[in-house]
């Protein structure tokens, strides 16, 4: 049948997606559900709750015992069409091609590394160290990203800063605003009156918080 043909059902949905990896998956429940997903041609799987208006019919993934529903191979699948498919909040870095894989999609990826051994050349390398690697790899960045940015405005150690560097601040969050297609109300609010403080506090807008 032709997508003229079908019954229709106005669906809104607010979620993450995630891709699914098979190397991830392997030797963990979720290896059942990706078999599932590849042999039936299924190409979303969502939970009920990022479904927010619009009868759709749902399935238990696993049986009481935390076992994998095989009844799902059977099961009825509906076809989705993403013709209104929209970010909630538009992120995209404007200076930049590249974009940096999601913190949180990251986090899920190293999880799935504990309780395992990987080889490099003659080294093996547990799951567990990898993991704390990583949290000291990002504290670290985090840190350094951190005091660069103190050091860049002339931040003092009390937290303070003068009123050139208020001045250098505010004008590089107009720049980003205005590049970010911010209302003007908005980039408005970041002045500093004459004696190098904000004319109206940008933290009441409902907009910035």
């Amino acid at each position: 049948m032709s997508r003229e043909d079908k019954l229709y059902i106005p669906v809104y949905d607010k979620t993450a997606l995630a891709p699914m990896f098979k190397i991830f998956t392997e030797d963990h429940e979720a290896e059942h559900m990706y078999k599932l997903m590849v042999d039936r041609n299924i190409q979303v799987l969502k939970l009920d709750s990022s479904t927010k208006s619009g009868g759709m019919f749902g399935y238990q993934l696993y049986d009481h015992e935390g076992k994998f529903n095989q009844s799902l191979y059977n099961a009825p699948s509906s076809a989705q069409w993403f013709d209104q498919l929209l970010k909630q909040l538009d992120t995209d870095m404007h200076t930049h091609d590249d974009a940096s894989l999601l913190t949180q999609l990251t986090k899920v990826v190293m999880l799935n590394t504990v309780g395992h051994n990987y080889n490099f050349g003659s080294q093996s390398v547990s799951g567990e160290s990898l993991n704390k690697l990583y949290s000291q790899v990002f504290n670290s960045l985090t840190k350094e990203g951190f005091n660069k940015f103190l050091s860049q405005y002339g931040f003092k150690p009390d937290g303070s800063l003068d009123k050139e560097g208020r001045q250098t601040l505010v004008k590089k969050l107009r720049e980003v605003l205005e590049e970010s297609g911010a209302a003007q109300s908005t980039i408005d609010a970041f002045q500093l009156d004459a004696d190098g403080n904000f004319v109206t506090n940008p933290a009441l807008l409902p907009s910035v918080n």
